[in-house]
């Protein structure tokens, strides 16, 4: 994600093994290898299956905590803990189902961090509902993004997970 008005810059890569990334907000401005809890977190969000398929399987925990009033709406509150331990809490419409949020905290680059995701402007992707408006909550600072392309099964080449030298 580039900032366009600042031009900060947020750059997360996994491949499966390791990770590494670029987050200009942080003062990182060239890419440096994740630390094993960042790896790990970001490794998480980036299954494409989310926790919603095979959960057991991926030795997952989920625990339905209840219904509450959240930015004005009535949502399922629902925590899920990964084999790694770190639970991540969903918001869920009580009407449509939908997912309108989470909230997870880490331990990343040495520093504990809660970070506070809000969904919203879904609209239909080959028939899939996708969030059109991504707003991420981190340290008090506020990111949003919107998404304008969503592309499915694309081909993607091997080396974009790679990790860049730094410029000198």
């Amino acid at each position: 994600m580039v900032d366009d008005a600042s031009g900060m810059m947020v750059v997360q890569c996994v491949n499966g093994e390791k990770g590494w990334m670029i987050n200009s907000f942080m003062g990182i401005t060239d890419p440096v290898e994740m630390d094993e809890n960042t790896y790990k977190a970001t490794a998480a969000q980036a299954d494409p299956d989310g926790f919603m398929f095979n959960r057991e399987k991926k030795g997952m925990k989920t625990e339905y905590v209840g219904l509450e009033d959240r930015a004005g709406m009535k949502v399922h509150k629902i925590n899920i803990t990964n084999k790694e331990g770190m639970t991540t809490t969903y918001y869920f419409d009580a009407d449509s189902g939908i997912l309108m949020g989470t909230e997870t905290t880490v331990e990343q680059m040495g520093q504990t961090v809660t970070s506070e995701t809000r969904m919203a402007d879904y609209k239909q992707v080959d028939g899939m509902l996708v969030p059109h408006s991504i707003t991420i909550m981190t340290q008090g600072m506020e990111m949003s993004m919107t998404i304008t392309k969503v592309s499915q099964n694309e081909p993607v080449d091997d080396a974009l997970f790679e990790m860049p030298k730094a410029e000198q």
